[in-house]
C-alpha cells in the first residue's frame, strides 16, 4: 500500500482524488498545485470565484456484478445512474496568497434487477485550501475528503461473497513544498485516513497515518533525482485474527527523465519494511518500485508505460500482506476535431506468499488481466458522450478466485 507523491524542481501534478465516471462529470484536483501564470475564468463566476455544476447519466451493463467464481454462476444486470457534481474554485494565481477547491459528487445507482438489495446512492465530497508563500518558493495545502461507497475498491471484499460492501472513507491531508533554490525542492506529507465497513467488515475498520517527505535536486536539464521517505502506522479499531496493527518505513531513490519533449519518465526503487504487532512471524521487507513513461509522437497521440511492485495489506484470511505487481500499457488517440479513443490494458499479479488455515498446501497467485476501450466524443465544451467496453479476468491457483467479467458503459454528462 506503498504511498508517495513526486515533486520535480519545475512542476508539482499530484493527483489526490480521482473519480471513476466521464471525466466531464467527474471533478478531481491537484494535491498540492502551484500558482499560475494567468486565469481563465469560467462562465459561472461570483468574482474570481468560480462554480462548475455538472450532471451525468449512465448506463451500466455487467454479466458478473459480484465478481462471482466462474463454477458458481453470475449475477448480471444493468444499472442506471445519475451523477450530480459542483466545483466551487478560487485559483491562486502566480504571486497570490490564497486559494481553495470545494468539490462534490455524487452517484445514485439503480440496479434492474437488484433493485431492492443493492440501489445505493454514493457520495464524494472533497475540500483544499492552498497557500503561496513570498518568492513563489512556498507551497502549503491543507484538505480533506469524504467517500461514502458501495463500490469497494478491494477485491476481496467482494468476490465469492454474494453482496457488496458499504464503506465509508474520512481523510485528511497536509503538504509543505519549498524550494531552497532553482534546483532543489523539499516537501513534506501528513496524511490521516479512516476506513470503516459495515456487517462482518468491520473488522477491516482501520486508521492510517503516514508522515513523509522527499528531496529532488535538478542535476542536468534532462534528469532530476532525489530522495523520498514515509513512515506508515496502521491502527485496526478491533485486533482479530486476519489483521494485526503494524509500523511501516519505505525509502525511495527517485528519478524524472525528460531526454526529449516528446518522452518523459519517472522512475523509483527503494525497500519497504513492515513489523507487525503481534504476528512478528510475517514481518516482512521487500524491493519495491514504481515507474512510468509517457510518449508524445504528436500533438493528438499519446502512449504510457507504467509499472510498480508494492506491499499490499491483505484481507484474505490469516495473511496480512501480499505482493503487488504491475505492468500497464495505454494509448490516447484524438480523431478528427471531437473525437478521442483511449485503448488501455494491465496485468497485475498477487502473490500471497504463504499458505492459510483453509488452504494448508498452497499459497495463493493470482494473476487478472484487464483492458478496455472507450471512445469519448466532445459534442460541446461542457457536454460529453463515451462509449466504453471493459473484460476483466482472474486466473489463479484457488477456483474460489477465479473469476472473468465484461461490462459496457454509455454515459452522457455535462459540466459548465
Amino acid at each position: 500500500m506503498g504511498k508517495f507523491f513526486y515533486i520535480s524542481v519545475t512542476s508539482v501534478t499530484l493527483l489526490f482524488l480521482m473519480f471513476s465516471s466521464a471525466t466531464i462529470a467527474s471533478p478531481e484536483f491537484d494535491k498540492s498545485p502551484v500558482g499560475g501564470d494567468g486565469l481563465d475564468l469560467g462562465p459561472i463566476r461570483f468574482g474570481r470565484i468560480e462554480v462548475h455544476p455538472g450532471l451525468g447519466f449512465e448506463t451500466r451493463y455487467t454479466d458478473n456484478v459480484f465478481l462471482n467464481a466462474d463454477f458458481e454462476g453470475k449475477e448480471e444486470d444493468t444499472v442506471y445512474t445519475i451523477i450530480p457534481s459542483v466545483d466551487i474554485e478560487l485559483e491562486r494565481d502566480a504571486g497570490e496568497l490564497f486559494g481553495f477547491l470545494l468539490l462534490y459528487k455524487g452517484e445514485d445507482e439503480h440496479y434492474d434487477k437488484l433493485r431492492d438489495t443493492q440501489d445505493t446512492f454514493n457520495h464524494n465530497a472533497a475540500a483544499r485550501l492552498n497557500f503561496g508563500g513570498p518568492g513563489l518558493r512556498s507551497d502549503l495545502s491543507v484538505g480533506a475528503f469524504y467517500n461514502k461507497s458501495r463500490n469497494v475498491g478491494n477485491r476481496d471484499f467482494q468476490s465469492n461473497l454474494g453482496n457488496r460492501v458499504d464503506s465509508q472513507t474520512t481523510a485528511g491531508f497536509l503538504d509543505f513544498i519549498y524550494s531552497y533554490s532553482d534546483v532543489l525542492d523539499f516537501q513534506l506529507d501528513l496524511d490521516f485516513k479512516r476506513e470503516l465497513y459495515d456487517g462482518s467488515f468491520s473488522l477491516q475498520n482501520a486508521d492510517t497515518y503516514d508522515f513523509g517527505g522527499s528531496t529532488f535536486w535538478q542535476a542536468t536539464p534532462l534528469l532530476a533525482y532525489g530522495f523520498k521517505y514515509n513512515h506508515r502506522i496502521r491502527d485496526y479499531e478491533t485486533l482479530s485474527f486476519n489483521n494485526d496493527n503494524s509500523h511501516e518505513d519505505q525509502l525511495y531513490l527517485a528519478f524524472k527523465w525528460e531526454p526529449t519533449t516528446l518522452i518523459e519518465g519517472e522512475f523509483s526503487i527503494g525497500i519497504d519494511l513492515i513489523r507487525f504487532q503481534n504476528v512478528s512471524e510475517q514481518d516482512t521487507q521487500n524491493l519495491v518500485y514504481d515507474f512510468n513513461l509517457n510518449y508524445h509522437p504528436r500533438e493528438r497521440t499519446e502512449f504510457y508505460l507504467r509499472g510498480s511492485r508494492k506491499i499490499l495489506d491483505s484481507t484474505f484470511e490469516n495473511i496480512q500482506t501480499f505482493i503487488y505487481s504491475n505492468v500497464g500499457l495505454g494509448f490516447t488517440q484524438k480523431l478528427m476535431d471531437k473525437f478521442k479513443l483511449q485503448v488501455d490494458g494491465i496485468y497485475e499479479n498477487r502473490d500471497y506468499r504463504r499458505p492459510t488455515p483453509s488452504f494448508p498446501n498452497i499459497a495463493r497467485k493470482d494473476n487478472n488481466i484487464e483492458s478496455s476501450v472507450a471512445l469519448i466524443y466532445q459534442i460541446k465544451w461542457w457536454l460529453q458522450a463515451k462509449a466504453k467496453y471493459n473484460y476483466r479476468q482472474n486466473k489463479s491457483n484457488l477456483d474460489s478466485v477465479e473469476f472473468t467479467s465484461n461490462t459496457g458503459l454509455f454515459e452522457v454528462s455535462l459540466k459548465y
